[in-house]
């Protein structure tokens, strides 16, 4: 009598399994949300991490006319999984143009483990209407965390002129400890893990002009796993400890030509608050 339980147990599991993987068409029809919203968009890319959204990671994205095609990937097997595109609503005024989406997951509570990879495609028209992204760059960010993004479309930063002629360096102690002091700030044109929330170092250099400095920077392009969902406050004052990396996500996105001053890409390893 035990054997014949326990097999009826182990059959009704894999068949609420297999259940929860089925969808009906008006599931996937709900499978793909659409926001509209800058001040949404701001609150998920400042907050990513598992608060916003279960775990997912981002493949890449393809632009075929007016049609968008985001692979995803994400464990799971027995529940209907659903994703929120949130669109920034805004343009940059560079060449191209610069547009921001964010995405959140939902897994309805999904406890499987299978990895499952998905497609997300979606009409431009549902973002507004009139709309085509044939020439604009397009960033995409994880709202589960703030170290993987995808993009699509624009132009390559190292086409353009450099401002460091090797004069300019930003030179500061690499260490897995606490050790350099800076202050977040936000620079007039700039992209990284915090969009243009930068860390300025205490170094500076003349503008040119009696009175105008140009600040050092220290571009977060990756963080440490133990700091996962750590994000700097505007002007707050913190210690780091930081590893040069040159090759990064945030190569590709353009942004404007107004120089913010040197700035060297880099790994956050250690990170404390000055009070």
């Amino acid at each position: 009598m035990k054997r014949y339980l326990i097999l009826f147990l182990l059959i009704t599991a894999v068949s609420g399994c297999r259940k929860g993987q089925e969808s009906t068409e008006d599931e996937q029809s709900d499978k793909i949300i659409i926001t509209r919203s800058s001040s949404e968009y701001s609150d998920a890319s400042l907050n990513r991490s598992s608060e916003k959204s279960d775990p997912f990671d981002l493949k890449s994205i393809i632009l075929k006319g007016d049609s968008v095609e985001i692979t995803v990937a994400y464990p799971g097997g027995c529940r209907f999984h659903s994703f929120e595109i949130i669109w920034n609503e805004t343009f940059s005024d560079t060449e191209p143009p610069q547009t921001g989406l964010i995405i959140l997951h939902d897994a309805n509570g999904d406890m499987c483990e299978a990895y499952i990879t998905d497609t997300l495609s979606f009409c431009v028209c549902d973002l507004a209407d009139d709309l085509s992204l044939d020439t604009v760059y397009v960033n995409v960010l994880n709202g589960w965390t703030p170290v993987d993004s995808t993009s699509s479309g624009g132009w390559y930063p190292c086409d353009t002129t450099s401002y460091d002629d090797g004069n300019y360096g930003v030179v500061f102690q690499e260490s897995d400890s606490c050790l350099v002091k800076v202050t977040a700030s936000q620079v007039i044109c700039g992209t990284g893990l915090y969009n243009n929330l930068w860390f300025a170092l205490e170094d500076s250099i003349s503008a040119g002009i009696e009175g105008y400095y140009f600040r050092k920077y220290l571009q977060p392009i990756a963080i440490d796993e133990s700091l996962a969902g750590f994000v700097p406050v505007q002007g707050k004052k913190y210690i780091v400890g930081a590893r040069i990396g040159k090759d990064h996500d945030y190569l590709n996105v353009p942004v404007c030509l107004a120089y913010s001053g040197p700035s060297v890409p880099v790994k956050i390893i250690c990170i404390k608050e000055i009070n």
